[in-house]
């Protein structure tokens, strides 16, 4: 499969990268720089072993030394994040299939009616829709990219969104899209944050619709990265799909994920 051969070299180039900045670090002597910059000139530390060493003017290639130490650990940390991102997203889609299907026998065909639908999930669909319409914070910029109109009036920005806003109307599913959620790094706008009514469980839904385009693949790596650093995991509370232009996401597709997540 080309996305995972794609991810596999992203792997090894983070993991060469990772050795490198691993045997450079080791070069460096002991000890870390600390920079207080509360007064109104900068003064450096050497700290080792939680002892404070200062750092006067002489001792300028030393700061120096530290300094580009720092650097080399900062840049050590975003691999390892880099890293964790890209083995769980391997993990989530490139799994080993059980018992040689990746799905049970006759699971794309099982398609429930919106009453069947209502039944199992034993909720009020007045309540699920007073969460779904709800003012929240959501993505307000380039309102113009808005193009594609689900059956409530509301307008997402792409055919595959559409079909699966769609899909999740029909069956009842309540979801908000793209709301503003915070994490470490920055605010994010998932396409989807959908609520699961049988437990009240909510689940992140992220659409990643052009896999064969290697920018966008380290896009959606970076941002995985950073859902992982803001408590959601994939295969967990979020949810990661995939297309590109040989391998689209259909409506199948979308009843599986639905499915198994949702009903």
């Amino acid at each position: 499969m080309e996305i995972n051969r794609m991810i596999q070299e992203m792997l090894a180039d983070a993991c060469a990268r990772k050795e490198a900045l691993t045997n450079e670090l080791s070069g460096y002597p002991p000890g870390n720089i600390l920079i207080n910059a509360s007064g109104k000139k900068e003064q450096f530390y050497k700290v080792i072993n939680g002892k404070r060493i200062y750092l006067n003017k002489s001792s300028q290639a030393e700061i120096e030394t530290l300094l580009k130490k720092k650097q080399l650990q900062l840049t050590l940390e975003d691999e390892e994040q880099i890293l964790r991102a890209l083995e769980a997203y391997r993990k989530v889609f490139f799994r080993k299939p059980e018992n040689g299907r990746y799905w049970e026998q006759g699971r794309e065909e099982q398609f429930l009616s919106k009453e069947t639908v209502r039944s199992l999930l034993h909720a009020s669909q007045d309540d699920a829709n007073a969460w779904q319409y709800a003012s929240y914070r959501h993505l307000e910029k380039y309102p113009e990219g808005l193009r594609f109109e689900l059956p409530d009036g509301r307008k997402v920005r792409s055919k595959t969104e559409m079909a699966i806003g769609a899909e999740l109307l029909t069956l009842g599913i309540p979801f908000r899209y793209e709301p503003a959620i915070e994490l470490p790094n920055r605010v994010v706008h998932p396409d989807f944050m959908v609520k699961r009514l049988r437990d009240n469980t909510i689940k992140i839904w992220e659409h990643l619709g052009m896999m064969d385009n290697l920018d966008y693949l380290k896009y959606a790596a970076d941002k995985i990265k950073d859902y992982i650093l803001g408590g959601y995991y994939p295969g967990q509370n979020l949810i990661l799909t995939t297309e590109t232009l040989d391998d689209p996401f259909d409506y199948v597709k979308i009843r599986k994920v639905i499915q198994v997540n949702f009903l």
